[in-house]
């Protein structure tokens, strides 16, 4: 398989990555894509689009809301399925994990985004805006990227 790895994508801090992708005999070819991050070169109805972690997800659906949806929307469009992978170290596997989750932030704001209305926005783009969430560790998301996109010939 070969990958498409957007070149927005910041050389050097995807490492874990690209060391699982090598050890698994997957070429990346860099190029832009037209959403998000990750594509497989021979079947481009799904593309990954990686978070680097739980509050990067916050920033675009709160501060950068518009502009987020308009790339949700845009993918839709062009019948792209587009899947947002969120790394992250709090044990999130799926969305209604969240409803636990204990923003750290909260210390020093009170108006910090809660796990609780974190969940329930990427519930409501999920449903109205027809991509989804999935989370992992970075140590799981080289393998979860291969996971979640199609492979040579599916549809």
């Amino acid at each position: 398989m070969t990958l498409i790895e957007d070149t927005r994508q910041q050389r050097g801090k995807h490492a874990l990555k690209h060391e699982y992708f090598e050890k698994h005999g997957i070429k990346v070819v860099r190029s832009k894509l037209p959403f998000g991050d990750y594509a497989n070169i021979k079947n481009m109805s799904v593309i990954i689009d990686t978070k680097a972690n739980i509050q990067e997800i916050i920033g675009n659906v709160t501060q950068q809301h518009k502009r987020f949806i308009a790339e949700c929307d845009a993918a839709v469009n062009a019948d792209i399925k587009l899947i947002f992978l969120i790394e992250n170290m709090d044990g999130i596997t799926q969305v209604s994990d969240l409803y636990r989750w204990y923003n750290p932030r909260l210390k020093f704001s009170p108006k910090a985004t809660t796990g609780r209305t974190l969940a329930k926005i990427l519930h409501g783009i999920e449903v109205r805006h027809g991509v989804s969430f999935v989370f992992c560790t970075p140590f799981e998301s080289g393998a979860k990227i291969l996971e979640l996109l199609p492979k040579e010939g599916e549809t």
